[in-house]
């Protein structure tokens, strides 16, 4: 038996929701691995479905082929079988941007503080060369020279 999806028709603006499906075909999508320059979208510690804190990336691709469309990091930081490894991993990808607001741990509380002060520090600043590899451990990486020094630009 069909259900009947009347009321929601009449809700809803089918032509802004068209729309919104287009953009979000156009921006999303299997991106192959490789090296992306890219911007940060979004940085923030934030809750799996489950509850537990998760470091969460939504970084846009600025140029190529795979221009404006978006790649991701999410990293659970509480309850796994190694925390403390999935926290420093989170704190060696936020050193790479070299910002005044230092990566730290504390506390979860203190964490997400932390996480939110270097979006602001680097939201619509910077752009970074990273390798993305949606099958590896670290889906997202910020690439290095050949001193070392990360491959972060202002912009």
């Amino acid at each position: 038996m069909a259900m009947n999806f009347s009321d929601i028709d009449s809700a809803v603006d089918h032509k802004d929701l068209q729309k919104s499906i287009q953009e979000a075909k156009n921006n999303s999508g299997d991106i192959p691995k490789g090296k992306y320059m890219v911007g940060i979208d979004k940085m923030e510690l934030r809750k799996t479905k489950d509850g537990r804190p998760m470091f969460f990336v939504q970084a846009r691709v600025r140029e190529g082929r795979f221009k404006k469309h978006c790649v991701f990091m999410n990293r659970v930081v509480y309850g796994t079988k190694n925390d403390g490894s999935m926290i420093q991993s989170v704190l060696t990808f936020l050193e790479k941007f070299q910002t005044d607001t230092v990566p730290e741990f504390v506390n979860y509380t203190q964490f997400a503080e932390c996480i939110a002060d270097i979006y602001e520090e680097i939201q619509g600043k910077i752009e970074c060369e990273i390798q993305y590899d949606r099958d590896a451990f670290n889906s997202i990486s910020i690439t290095e020279d050949s001193d070392g020094e990360p491959n972060v630009f202002d912009i």
